[in-house]
């Protein structure tokens, strides 16, 4: 253990990246998954809002204007929400695109509850004065998606939470990053090693003692992955030895500290100027 210590550089050491990006992994893997998988289904719904997914919303949310149509087809559907029998209302009506004086004939289609609509029923159809494509009947919905479903609801609930977590673990990490840089070097003695249940890659939850530059004694405990040469070592003094093991912690805050072993820094590569030969 004593050459484990003086195996650590001085400060300000060089610490690889693998000491560190490890700290709080489960942090780091939930915001992955938020921040990823929530950012692709927000974006693949931002996309699809520019279709018969979005037209609800615009229709409610824009100006719109109301012409007469006419009722061409029938067809029953089935909702998922709540599996009742709707109906696809097909119709026709006649619009002309602003600055165009002759009516162009536009087609679409709504859902509404069955029987409500008949076969050549004149009915009231409410549409985008610029996009007469993306029409309804009034009253009744463009499509079967669920409201709430839109990509501002996955953007606030998934991806900015993603974000927002990654953020916490990228400054923990650099924040170790610094105590492993300039912090004291002390020794830990372990009052206990013990696995993580239902947690994969394999950790290790050690709680230690050390004394601090002021020879205050400080209790805390940290995670460990106990495949890795930290983890090695923590698996043998957990099988009975009483050595100790090195530790880092900051000088003004001493319970911000980690365990390291000398293999978590990159030993400097410039070489000891040799001893004056005797003549």
């Amino acid at each position: 253990m004593k050459r484990e210590v003086q195996g650590i550089p001085p400060a300000p050491r060089t610490v690889r990246w693998t000491a560190v990006l490890a700290f709080r992994w489960p942090l780091a893997a939930i915001a992955l998954a938020l921040a990823g998988y929530g950012g692709m289904w927000t974006w693949m719904l931002f996309l699809a809002q520019g279709g018969s997914v979005g037209d609800d919303e615009r229709l409610d949310n824009s100006p719109t204007v109301q012409v007469d149509g006419k009722v061409l087809l029938l067809r029953s559907e089935l909702d998922p929400e709540s599996a009742a029998t709707l109906e696809l209302v097909e119709y026709e009506f006649a619009y002309g695109m602003p600055g165009n004086t002759t009516p162009t004939t536009w087609h679409g289609a709504s859902f509404a509850i069955l029987g409500k609509h008949h076969r050549d029923d004149t009915v009231r159809v409410q549409l985008l004065p610029a996009e007469p494509n993306r029409s309804r009947i009034l009253g009744e919905s463009a499509n079967l998606t669920p409201k709430g479903i839109g990509p501002s609801i996955w953007l606030w609930t998934l991806v900015v939470p993603g974000f927002f977590l990654g953020i916490v673990y990228g400054l923990g990490v650099l924040r170790l990053r610094r105590i492993l840089n300039t912090g004291d070097v002390g020794i830990a003695r372990l009052r206990g090693v013990r696995r993580i249940r239902f947690i994969l890659p394999e950790m290790w939850l050690v709680e230690f003692q050390f004394r601090d530059r002021n020879a205050l004694e400080k209790t805390t405990r940290h995670w460990v992955r106990a495949h890795s040469g930290l983890g090695a070592r923590l698996q043998r003094i957990r099988d009975g030895s009483d050595e100790g093991i090195p530790v880092l912690h900051d000088r003004n805050k001493a319970r911000l500290c980690r365990l390291a072993l000398p293999e978590d820094f990159i030993l400097s590569g410039n070489p000891q100027p040799p001893s004056p030969s005797p003549r």
